[in-house]
This record gives structure tokens, C-alpha cells and sequence, in this order.
């Protein structure tokens, strides 16, 4: 028969890796499911464009019109993938940087 306490650690060690394992399993079935499709989310265009504005140098950027004409907003919201406030962030902050030129953006 076998002592208790090495059956006890074996049993907590397959229930640590088995719960670990559970919403890994749900996150890649999540994934998997949404993969390629649009998120429905509402964005503020208007506070996005207000993050624009607040750069320093705009000068080789694009004007309203044109990014209008060409439905850049349209393009922003379907390119959007983002789960996280930060992911969010990123895109947006690079998405400034597109629009105001690469030569413009501070590194």
C-alpha cells in the first residue's frame, strides 16, 4: 500500500496541472471561434481623433477630408482586433503614427 502524503502531492499536482489546463482550453476555443470576424465594438472616433490632434507634428499628416474620403475610419474599425485596454492603446497610438507620417513619429 501505498504512504498518503506522496499519493496526496501526486493528486495535487495532476488537479493544479488539470485547472490550469480548463481555461487555456476555453481561451483557444474562443479564438478559434472568433478568428477573422469583426468585433462589434463601439470606438470613440471622436477621442481618437483627439489623440491625433494632440501630437506635436501634424504637418506631413493627412487632413480630415482626405482620411474621410478614403473611409480610414471604416479601415481603423475593421483592422481592429484588440482585446485588451493596452492592445487597444498600441493600435491606436500606431495608428497616429500612420496618419501622421513615419518620418514625424518619435522613437
Amino acid at each position: 500500500m501505498l504512504p498518503r502524503i506522496p499519493v496526496i502531492i501526486i493528486a495535487i499536482i495532476f488537479f493544479a496541472l488539470w485547472s490550469s489546463w480548463q481555461p487555456r482550453k476555453r481561451l483557444l476555443q474562443r479564438i478559434r471561434s472568433t478568428w477573422g470576424k469583426a468585433i462589434k465594438r463601439e470606438r470613440d472616433m471622436e477621442a481618437i481623433s483627439d489623440l491625433f490632434r494632440s501630437c506635436d507634428d501634424t504637418s506631413g499628416a493627412l487632413d480630415d477630408r482626405t482620411w474621410n474620403d478614403l473611409l480610414l475610419d471604416d479601415l481603423f474599425k475593421h483592422l481592429d482586433r484588440t482585446e485588451s485596454t493596452v492592445g487597444r492603446h498600441c493600435y491606436t497610438t500606431g495608428c497616429v503614427r500612420l496618419r501622421t507620417g513615419w518620418t514625424n513619429s518619435k522613437r
